[in-house]
């Protein structure tokens, strides 16, 4: 039930910290574009007609993951965002986030809140990106 929910969505992936590929989103049906830099994030932000949701995950280049939150956040008001905090800036909240988490959090944790977003923001009566 639930792979069906969250099949055939678009996740566009903004990280600079090496980690795990997020693979239970795969499992899920869910197509996972991976992006390292501000200039591949709106490239790619540009070149997608359709995205169900972003994932902001930097650890070093916060001030640039702030730009591109805003800037998907003005543009395409209705993606919701998933920003993952720098364990050099814990106490950030950004407002363009639609939720913000912890640095040390798992690669099962981090997939398992993606599919929550992605629940949450298609469920019946939500208006789509």
């Amino acid at each position: 039930m639930l792979k069906a929910s969250v099949k055939s969505k678009t996740i566009l992936v903004f990280r600079d910290r090496p980690r795990l590929q997020l693979r239970p989103l795969a499992a899920s049906g869910i197509r996972v574009l991976y992006v390292t830099s501000i200039q591949e994030a709106r490239k790619e932000f540009e070149r997608q007609k359709q995205l169900d949701a972003i994932v902001v995950d930097v650890l070093d280049g916060v001030e640039r993951a702030l730009e591109f939150c805003e800037i998907v956040h003005v543009n395409r008001p209705l993606i919701p965002i998933l920003f993952v905090r720098s364990s050099h800036r814990t106490s950030l909240e950004p407002y363009c986030a639609a939720k913000v988490l912890d640095p040390e959090i798992s690669e099962d944790e981090l997939s398992q809140n993606i599919i929550d977003l992605l629940l949450a923001y298609s469920a019946p009566g939500r208006k789509q990106a």
